[in-house]
């Protein structure tokens, strides 16, 4: 190869990397920054690791003598995001171990269901650990001719083994109402299919309808907080 060869050779390549800095420099690649895409909250002692950004979002607590409860809202839109919650069941057997139930609150149209998990925590001092979970269910909690079809949740422990600090629930509901073409407010045929329920039948005056996409519920409780 002649030098003036090797001469070209060499210019091409010095400007590819100029133009791969170039690239770099002015953003076209980005990667996408996960380290603020979830916000730690805590509820009784237990923290809740939900999936907004804290900048996104505003919160408002709220407690009674049985609950104490969190609302997420959208901070430009005013729009609620999530409900999430911890029931405050003062059980305690031989003095270490308290149990606690902790739910996630999905609201569509008149309907409002709960995916809860129940705890048994232990706690010696300042020391504390999910000992292990007793249950994971579904709930409804308003009235109305409805009920959830097609239900599953389960709870895993986040090291993969009990005792733990960290747990993670999930679950898959479909609200499901029975109604008629004449009701009129939130359970009218309308109203339903606003907040994303469909028709899939009818029998008489009756109109079966279903929440489409179903629910989806998850959420991770750590005692010690998230890191």
């Amino acid at each position: 190869m002649n030098m003036s060869s090797k001469n070209k050779n060499l210019k091409k390549v010095i400007s590819v990397l100029m133009m791969l800095i170039f690239v770099i420099s002015s953003g076209v690649f980005s990667f996408a920054d996960t380290t603020d895409k979830t916000t730690d909250i805590e509820l009784e002692g237990i923290h809740l690791k939900i999936p907004f950004k804290e900048s996104d979002i505003s919160v408002e607590y709220n407690e009674t003598s049985d609950e104490a409860e969190v609302e997420i809202y959208d901070k430009k839109t005013n729009e609620l995001l999530a409900t999430y919650g911890v029931i405050k069941e003062l059980i305690q057997t031989r003095g270490v171990y308290t149990q606690k139930t902790i739910y996630e609150q999905e609201i569509a149209g008149p309907t409002v269901s709960r995916l809860y998990t129940r705890l048994l925590i232990y706690n010696d001092g300042s020391f504390a650990q999910i000992e292990s979970v007793s249950d994971t269910w579904w709930a409804e909690e308003s009235s109305g001719n409805w009920e959830l079809d097609n239900m599953s949740a389960s709870t895993i422990s986040i090291t993969n083994s009990f005792p733990t600090n960290e747990i993670e629930t999930s679950g898959n509901a479909t609200p499901t109402v029975e109604t008629a073409y004449s009701a009129t407010g939130s359970f009218s045929v309308s109203a339903l299919e606003a907040v994303g329920f469909e028709v899939t039948g009818t029998s008489g005056t009756t109109v079966y309808m279903r929440l489409n996409p179903p629910l989806y519920s998850g959420y991770s409780y750590s005692i010690y907080g998230v890191e």
